[in-house]
């Protein structure tokens, strides 16, 4: 299957403090994106937001490359790290400004349920804030 560029914005909620945030972006042919965070903190504590996809077997997830954004007077980037579709590569030089591009291939392909990435960040903002965060896709494609 050949290459597919494609941009799209995916901007979800991220916690009400207390709320589970989820945001589905369907970004080629079959493959969904999810944003996935658990359960909402205090400002002050630590907030996990995994990139997860689902892959159908027909269309097995080769590459990707895809870019975070929040706002950094709400959340602080703590770290990156990989999540079970492989080895990711990160640039993290414009975390403080709210931003990490992240990205990572698979020659064989993954199908099924995969995590791509795993973020970190420290809760900044007020308690109860509604905080936003967007992720897009630049580039994916077919194993």
């Amino acid at each position: 299957m050949s290459r597919q560029n494609r941009r799209a914005a995916l901007w979800g909620p991220l916690c009400q403090w207390g709320l589970l945030c989820l945001g589905a972006l369907q970004v080629h042919a079959q493959i969904d994106v999810r944003l996935l965070c658990g359960d909402g903190a205090e400002a002050g504590a630590s907030v996990q937001v995994t990139i997860a996809a689902s892959v159908p077997e027909t269309t097995p997830l080769g590459a990707f490359d895809a870019v975070l954004s929040w706002d950094p007077d709400q959340l602080s980037f703590l770290s990156i790290a990989d999540g079970d579709y492989g080895d990711l590569s990160a640039n993290t030089s414009r975390a403080d400004a709210g931003q990490v591009n992240f990205n990572s291939f698979d020659s064989a392909g993954r199908q099924g349920a995969v995590s791509l990435a795993v973020f970190t960040f420290e809760a900044i903002g007020t308690d109860n804030a509604s905080i936003s965060l967007a992720l897009e896709i630049a580039e994916i494609s077919a194993a």
